[in-house]
């Protein structure tokens, strides 16, 4: 699979750093987004961010930031259509972080 030059694939191991250590895991995506050159001093110029997450250690899904339209989602392969509040607020949680850190303006669902 092919993706945009402007998308970064994270680690399946992004989420589970990010909740054992939010500030080494948003350090280890700095250097991730500087490598690509996606991160300068005028800003970030990454558009999507995919976070693929394990939930309970049973079921994979794919948090979604589109970072361009201020946005994101959770794609269960299962329910595409209708993400849980559970998948949802996981995800939320990484745009919270991403704004403070990197001052992005606010998301939506």
């Amino acid at each position: 699979i092919s993706f945009p030059n402007t998308s970064i694939v994270l680690s399946s191991h992004f989420f589970t750093k990010f909740d054992e250590d939010k500030i080494e895991a948003l350090f280890w995506l700095r250097l991730q987004l500087q490598r690509n050159g996606l991160l300068s001093d005028n800003g970030c110029l990454a558009e999507d961010l995919l976070i693929p997450i394990n939930v309970d250690n049973r079921h994979w899904i794919l948090g979604i930031i589109d970072l361009k339209h201020k946005c994101y989602f959770t794609l269960n392969p299962y329910w595409p259509s209708k993400p849980t509040p559970h998948e949802l607020e996981m995800v939320q949680m990484i745009t919270f972080a991403l704004q403070e850190e990197f001052g992005f303006p606010d998301f939506q669902i």
